[in-house]
């Protein structure tokens, strides 16, 4: 391992010291859970991204999911209450497995 090669997996290293989930690139492009990285200068590794997880605000028409207004939990129960027919408020979770 090279010095460029060492600061590039310093701070992945430090946040797998700190509790943080590690994954590696497998060979298909894919991104794999690493219980144990050997943290290895061949290979691709990151910090395991958080699921997306977000309020929405869907037309009181129906489905109009192509613009959604994203929202945060507060400004969408102050949203239901302003409009006398109410969007529809959907709390959204990305589904990562």
């Amino acid at each position: 391992m090279n010095r460029e090669q060492a600061k590039q997996l310093l701070p992945i290293i430090q946040a797998f010291a700190d509790g943080a989930e590690v994954q590696y690139e497998g060979r298909m492009g894919d991104w794999r859970d690493a219980p144990e990285p050997c943290f290895s200068p061949y290979d691709n590794y990151r910090i395991k991204p958080k699921p997306v997880e977000r309020w929405v605000l869907i037309s009181a028409g129906g489905s109009d999911l192509n613009e959604p207004a994203f929202l945060s939990s507060e400004l969408a129960s102050e949203a239901a209450d302003k409009y006398i027919i109410a969007p529809r408020i959907v709390h959204m979770r990305e589904v990562t497995e």
